[in-house]
């Protein structure tokens, strides 16, 4: 269903059904406005039809009674036949009636014959009144006798209807099936109102689909604006309503106008849903618009105005701002003083005011620019820089020099960190650097120890344990190195574009052994385009080398390790997962620490460093490490902002 649906026919045969459905409902509810309108639940009907005929009558009886006595007294008849050019209006209605003079004479019939007027045909009689001049009859039927004092004459009209008119015939079936579904007109609304919404909501899915295709593909009218094709819409749907509601009479022009009219605004509609469908599916529904585009323009052009003029008043000095301001604030003044008072003193005050205010203001300001821009220095680094103290008085002066000692302060606070940190790299390097030399002859003449022949078994067994604990003492301490120049930046970095991917690749290729003896199975993940990030091939593969071995050395036999590659949100996100061997007592922020290893009996090889080292290590290449525990799932994400090629 999903597939069909999808395709040409079945998005066509949908918006035929919801159309459909849409004419049920509309003419379900005006079918019960009408019959409301018409009492179908309080009368019979027999009451309806008769109503429909005294109606018909009414509009009527009027054109035929004065063509009768236009035609009273015609020599060349004895009667006058009322067909003719009223046969079609009268005929087919299936009315017949006659006009009898003040004597029941016969006037006038619709008959071939002249009936009487006592026949027991008519059934409806009625008695009107004819004034003339000499110009016009005045016909008036009911009580009214005309206020004048001539007198008029009394005219009778009578009338059957015989039942064969096909208006007629056609009005009473229409009655007649109405009547039998004045309550079942709500049942239908409401079972076309829910397949309604039914073949709505498939429609608005299909849209913009295809078969076997997730992918949006939206129509040809997707680069038209989305608020031009409402206002066609809103146009049309306005023509059909004006049309129907300034329509007295609903003739037979007007009623197809209405109704192709209809149809059409109907189609236009339901096509604008499915549009707003696909727009919405493309996330560029109110992109899509004239009015987006109009109020973006605008929006752009207030922030550049507000840019330009936002550096222009912060590229004017303080003293400037101050002068233009004082100067603005006194001319106010005086416009208040000359309209409110005119008085001579006054202005005169005022005057001597502004004179003394002036030169104290402005040399404030100056002031404010001396600091404003020792704080800058300072906020740069440039902590040579100095306050100068020239005509600075009160606590002007003491605040500027209070700054210069600031600036004198944190120089000789960063002089000694670098000092402190220098010294502690450099008694790390020589302390590293003297360890290794008797180190290396230990290691070495342990090697010579295991390869001498001896009789005694123990001692191939000692020379074996002083060789591999010797060797896990210089990896120590070059971690050890490592760690320390990483955590103070004195590594270099050389930042260069790189696929992400290579690196989980490569990771694969090297750590496939090791996993398959430690029991685990690698399972990778990664985009087919590549990801481009800026990083240190050398230092990169360390911090996977570090994160692979840890894994190696602490998961749980027998699992899956997840290494996967995504790109989220313009970052590079490599994560590791692996299931922890043992219980993680210890906190994600204690096992970035320097020592700290994930088994508390410390019983496995390693020195504690590798987290701590990988964490430096991505730092420096402007990248985030961070951990989750999550029960025995343990989980690192490396975070590296993408480049483009």
């Amino acid at each position: 269903m999903k597939k069909f649906t999808r395709t040409v026919a079945g998005k066509t045969l949908l918006f035929i059904l919801t159309i459909s459905m849409l004419f049920v409902m509309a003419a379900s509810v005006a079918g019960a406005v009408a019959m409301i309108y018409f009492d179908f639940y309080d009368r019979t009907k027999a009451e309806l039809v008769a109503e429909y005929e005294d109606y018909r009558l009414d509009r009527e009886k009027y054109n035929a009674v004065r063509r009768a006595l236009e035609n009273k007294g015609n020599p060349q008849d004895e009667y006058v036949y009322l067909y003719d050019e009223y046969e079609y209006s009268y005929g087919r209605e299936g009315i017949h009636f006659a006009v009898y003079d003040e004597n029941n004479g016969f006037i006038a019939s619709t008959e071939g014959d002249a009936l009487p007027i006592d026949d027991a045909k008519w059934t409806h009689k009625e008695n009107f009144y004819v004034l003339y001049n000499e110009f016009v009859y005045y016909i008036s039927f009911g009580s009214y006798k005309f206020n004048t004092d001539a007198s008029p004459v009394t005219y009778t009209f009578c009338a059957y209807y015989s039942g064969s008119g096909l208006l007629y015939n056609l009005v009473c079936k229409s009655i007649d099936v109405a009547y039998s579904l004045r309550f079942a007109v709500y049942a239908i609304f409401a079972g076309a109102l829910i397949f309604a919404v039914i073949f709505f909501v498939m429609l608005m899915c299909a849209a913009a689909r295809r078969p076997g295709d997730e992918e949006v593909h939206p129509g040809p009218l997707f680069k038209v604006p989305f608020d031009i094709m409402l206002a066609v819409c809103a146009l049309a749907v306005g023509a059909v309503l004006y049309i129907f509601f300034n329509s007295y009479v609903f003739t037979d022009e007007v009623v197809p106008v209405i109704a192709v009219t209809a149809v059409v605004s109907a189609n236009l509609v339901l096509g604008l849903c499915m549009s707003a469908a696909g727009r919405v599916k493309m996330h560029r529904f109110l992109k899509n618009n004239v009015i987006y585009y109009v109020l973006h323009f605008i929006w752009k052009a207030l922030r550049f105005i507000g840019r330009t003029v936002r550096r222009t008043v912060l590229g004017i000095p303080i003293a400037w701002k101050t002068a233009v301001a004082f100067v603005t604030v006194s001319v106010v003044e005086l416009i208040f003083i000359v309209n409110l008072t005119w008085d001579e003193a006054l202005v005169i005050f005022w005057l001597i005011e502004k004179l003394i205010l002036f030169p104290v203001v402005i040399s404030f300001s100056l002031a404010l620019c001396r600091f404003e821009k020792s704080g800058q220095k300072l906020a740069e680094g440039d902590f040579a820089y100095k306050t100068s103290t020239k005509a600075l008085v009160g606590s002007f002066k003491r605040h500027a020099e209070n700054m210069n000692s600031i600036a004198d302060g944190m120089s000789r606070a960063v002089d000694e960190r670098m000092k402190s940190e220098r010294m502690k790299t450099e008694l790390i390097t020589n302390v590293s650097h003297d360890l290794k030399t008797p180190l290396t002859s230990i290691i070495n003449y342990a090697a010579l120890i295991s390869n001498e022949k001896s009789d005694n078994p123990n001692i191939a067994e000692y020379s074996e344990v002083l060789e591999r604990q010797s060797v896990r003492l210089k990896r120590l301490i070059e971690d050890l190195v490592e760690a320390s120049k990483a955590a103070t930046g004195n590594l270099e970095v050389s930042l260069a574009p790189c696929d992400a991917a290579v690196f989980i690749t490569q990771a694969a290729g090297e750590y496939e052994e090791r996993l398959s003896e430690a029991g685990l199975t690698l399972v990778t993940k990664q985009p087919e385009t590549p990801v481009m990030i800026m990083a240190d091939g050398r230092r990169m593969w360390r911090i996977f080398d570090n994160l692979m071995s840890n894994i190696c050395k602490y998961s749980q036999s027998g699992t899956r390790v997840y290494l996967s590659l995504e790109e989220i949100s313009g970052h590079a996100v490599i994560m590791f997962k692996n299931t922890s061997r043992d219980e993680l007592n210890v906190s994600t922020d204690e096992l970035t620490e320097r020592f700290v290893r994930g088994d508390t009996s410390r019983n496995t090889e390693g020195s504690g460093l590798g987290l701590s080292i990988a964490k430096s290590l991505t730092e420096l290449q402007n990248g985030v490490l961070n951990i989750a525990v999550d029960g025995d799932l343990f989980k690192v994400a490396l975070v590296f902002p993408t480049v483009r090629e």
